[in-house]
């Protein structure tokens, strides 16, 4: 497969994703970062926003949602949870951070090609 294949299956997951999170009473999606240049994934690791600068964002296979359920916003990973559920269920390639050990992201869904 190649990586636009990858991404155009990781796209579509995102948007199976994103009718779930239709479905649930009170839930409203938006975007975060899809791509990040390298300078930008620099910067995030220096602020410590991340741990790497091996980023599936650099790939376009990751993307950051902010979660709002009754118009608040969600931080903690734990309210993504149904969410990371769902997403693992819609590939076995399918990573999501909330299950991140020491440094959880529960808004950041991502596509793991190797």
């Amino acid at each position: 497969m190649t990586l636009s294949d990858h991404q155009w299956e990781f796209l579509k997951d995102v948007a199976r994703l994103v009718d779930y999170a239709m479905s649930q009473s009170g839930y409203k999606l938006t975007g975060g970062d899809l791509y990040r240049s390298e300078a930008e994934q620099e910067r995030m690791v220096r602020t410590g926003k991340s741990r790497t600068l091996l980023s599936k964002h650099r790939q376009r296979l990751a993307i950051d949602l902010n979660l709002f359920i009754n118009g608040e916003i969600q931080w903690g990973s734990e309210a993504h949870r149904p969410l990371g559920e769902h997403w693992k269920l819609l590939s076995p390639l399918n990573v999501w951070g909330g299950d991140w050990q020491g440094f959880p992201d529960g808004g950041h869904y991502e596509r793991d090609v190797g």
